[in-house]
């Protein structure tokens, strides 16, 4: 392996001093009174023989560790898998890492994280929270560490928000159904049911009933916990097919539920969707080559990652920096999972 090429052999070979060249590397030539051709020496003596910056020892110096943490409930989860990779390649383009952790949706491990980000010196922190509040990260980081709301927030937030229009997205689905004659709808949520992602996304499935004249069954509306997916939909699918009340069409409130949706469907030898519709809220690769396809609201993951980055950067620089949230639109993918029913 070759030597790596230090400050001290950039000054050699340019016949000028280590400080002197540290300021050129720095962007700091013309306030030091270093003049265009000198530091255009160094920088063409630099790229020549490679150099290549500690950007670890020079983020002590400065104060800085160009490292940002990611916290997410679940990695495996393939829209928070999406999003991570998002972050990560737009980050390495700015010479940052990204230093990226599952909280499991646990409460104590989320504070735990944030604690070690904290030991890890990041610059910021990209979060997707299962807490109930802020206060207790308030607690860790204070009011001015750089952090940023992702997909979940809660109301007047201190801080800055990247997320979808969840309501918004949960009508399209509802009013979609509608369209193809479903008045039976139940939607599937992932708990725990403080998340804003969950209740937003009630709100928009109740709106769209409403607009419609349709009335809200309670029994309809599924909280399912996040680590019993599948045997609490199949619970839900045999209470109703038993009490006949089974609903024409479901909401699945994300890609695992959706997933879950269509084991349990499966399993309970109906026919998608002969005998029952599924529209998901989130839309995988795997929807597209499924049979049949499946219906999806889609999020722009890649834009919310985008943005997220955009963001903590803004704050890294000026924490006091007031950002307002972003909030994106979804896109209805209609496929083969829905049938008209008119």
């Amino acid at each position: 392996m070759p030597k790596k090429v230090s400050i001290a052999d950039l000054a050699m070979a340019a016949g000028v001093s280590k400080t002197l060249v540290s300021m050129v590397l720095n962007g700091k030539a013309r306030e030091n009174g270093i003049s265009p051709d000198t530091e255009k020496r160094v920088i063409e003596i630099a790229q020549k023989l490679e150099y290549r910056p500690n950007l670890f020892a020079r983020g002590l110096r400065m104060g800085k560790s160009n490292s940002i943490g990611l916290i997410l409930p679940d990695i495996s989860n393939t829209f928070y898998a999406g999003l991570a990779r998002s972050v990560e390649d737009i980050a390495r383009k700015h010479n940052y890492s990204v230093i990226m952790c599952s909280s499991d949706e646990n409460k104590e491990t989320e504070l735990k994280l944030l604690q070690l980000m904290t030991e890890k010196q990041a610059d910021g922190i990209i979060l997707a929270s299962t807490l109930d509040d802020e206060k207790q990260i308030r607690d860790i980081l204070g009011d001015d560490f750089p952090l940023v709301l992702v997909d979940r927030h809660w109301d007047n937030s201190h801080y800055p928000v990247i997320k979808v229009d969840n309501l918004d997205g949960t009508k399209k689905a509802t009013d979609y159904l509608i369209s193809k004659g479903h008045q039976k709808i139940s939607i599937m949520t992932i708990g725990p049911s403080h998340l804003s992602t969950q209740t937003e996304r009630i709100e928009g499935y109740i709106k769209s009933l409403e607009t419609h004249n349709i009335k809200v069954l309670r029994n309809y509306i599924v909280e399912i916990p996040h680590n019993d997916i599948n045997r609490c939909i199949c619970t839900s699918i045999y209470t109703w097919r038993s009490t006949n009340t089974m609903p024409t069409a479901i909401i699945a409130a994300n890609n695992f539920i959706a997933l879950g949706c269509l084991d349990c469907i499966i399993n309970n030898k109906l026919s998608i969707p002969d005998e029952i519709s599924l529209v998901s809220f989130d839309d995988i690769e795997l929807f597209h080559y499924s049979n049949p396809s499946v219906s999806a609201i889609a999020q722009p993951i890649k834009k919310i990652g985008e943005a997220a980055f955009d963001c903590i950067i803004k704050k890294i620089n000026n924490p006091q920096l007031h950002i307002g949230d972003v909030i994106l639109s979804t896109e209805l993918i209609p496929r083969n999972s829905v049938k008209n029913i008119k």
